[in-house]
């Protein structure tokens, strides 16, 4: 296939027989930044929105159930007195997708990053063309609340503000028919998709439109960090970007997901050295669902898996591979998980628990849901 352009290309993942001598179902779904993809289609769903969808007060777009054969293309946006910005904030990703699709669009956009984001990714965005303003803090409910003061102020300035809510805007779960289009055309048969949980819109979406697009019996593997609130734990810090949660996400569906892993920093974190040393370069978020994955096709030799490999590992030269930040962060390589430890129900795997440590764990997250007194889909 020839693209348009090279943004184009770029959205579109590789796949990746990741560990094929040890395990041959393996495949990897491997992208350079998976939030191009709900990037563009939140930003396109707000320049041009169905005539029955309008812009509420808070900037909020519904979501759009994309056709099989849907496409979304990019248009210069020029409207004469139109004075509108896009708001949001993210830890990288999100931002660098969205960063990407402004300047093409040629719309200005404001960014909230945590300090923690490395000073390589913010000159990016800066060159990008983004405004970038810096908040000490990792936890989204504080991020939002921050956003919440820039909408103002720069609606008091006369600006349009659009806000992406990527944690609550449902075109960020629908966007992914792209991405599941892509796998129904290239693949046969899947049985399993093992993908990281962070908002919940990669996992919940590429799941739903493949359930419809002729894989009715998939099941899907959440992959979270231990110590994240999106599975019934309270929240306890975590080092990794890219999965997790400090507060509830509504569009992580539980009713969506067959099992659950909750993954450690130190497990990740080798994990995600171990495959850079391998030459597939490749952050935290990855590692965790790598070593989730590897797991899932031991117990299922028979079944295709695929695992979702959301960025490229450029951006953690300084952090998860370097040596003086893993010590500094008490990351010791050596205390990786090699197996999760099985459980029945989410207390026992909360390291907000006494006498319980962040490790590797796993869950038949179904079957606990049945058990439970009552279940809401979301």
């Amino acid at each position: 296939m020839i693209y348009s352009s090279v943004r184009e290309a770029a959205r579109q993942p590789r796949l990746i027989y990741v560990s094929q001598k040890d395990h041959p179902n393996l495949i990897a779904v491997s992208f350079e930044f998976m939030k191009r993809i709900p990037a563009s289609f939140c930003v396109e769903r707000a320049l041009h929105p169905p005539a029955n969808y309008t812009l509420d007060p808070s900037g909020f777009f519904a979501a759009v159930q994309a056709p099989a054969n849907a496409s979304v293309h990019a248009a210069t946006f020029e409207r004469a007195g139109d004075k509108r910005l896009f708001l949001e904030t993210s830890s990288g990703n999100m931002a660098t997708g969205l960063a990407e699709i402004c300047q093409q669009l040629k719309i200005p956009l404001l960014l909230l990053v945590p300090s923690e984001v490395d000073e390589t990714t913010r000159k990016n965005l800066v060159e990008l063309g983004a405004r970038v303003e810096v908040i000490e803090t990792m936890d989204q409910a504080q991020r939002v609340e921050r956003l919440a003061e820039l909408k103002q102020e720069q609606e008091s300035q006369g600006w349009r503000v659009c806000w992406v809510q990527q944690y609550t805007n449902p075109n960020n779960r629908s966007s992914y028919w792209e991405v599941a289009e892509f796998l129904a055309s290239e693949l046969d048969r899947i049985d399993t998709l093992v993908a990281p949980v962070g908002t919940g819109g990669s996992s919940c979406g590429t799941a739903h439109y493949l359930r419809k697009a002729g894989f009715p019996r998939l099941k899907l593997v959440g992959v979270d960090a231990c110590g994240s609130v999106n599975f019934d734990h309270e929240f306890t810090e975590f080092l990794m970007g890219g999965l997790g949660s400090t507060v509830t996400m509504p569009l992580v569906d539980h009713t969506a997901y067959d099992v659950v892993h909750w993954v450690d920093d130190v497990t990740a974190f080798a994990a995600s050295i171990n495959l850079f040393n391998q030459g597939l370069s490749v952050g935290g978020s990855s590692g965790a669902a790598f070593v989730a994955a590897r797991h899932e096709a031991s117990k299922s030799p028979d079944d295709v898996v695929l695992v979702f490999f959301p960025d490229h590992g450029r951006r953690y030269a300084d952090s998860i591979r370097s040596d003086s930040w893993r010590r500094a962060n008490n990351i010791d390589l050596s205390k990786a998980k090699n197996q999760p430890i099985p459980v029945t129900h989410p207390d026992q795997s909360d390291p907000s628990r006494p006498g319980i440590d962040a490790g590797w764990y796993r869950i038949d997250w179904r079957t606990y849901q049945k058990s439970k007194p009552s279940v809401h889909a979301r």
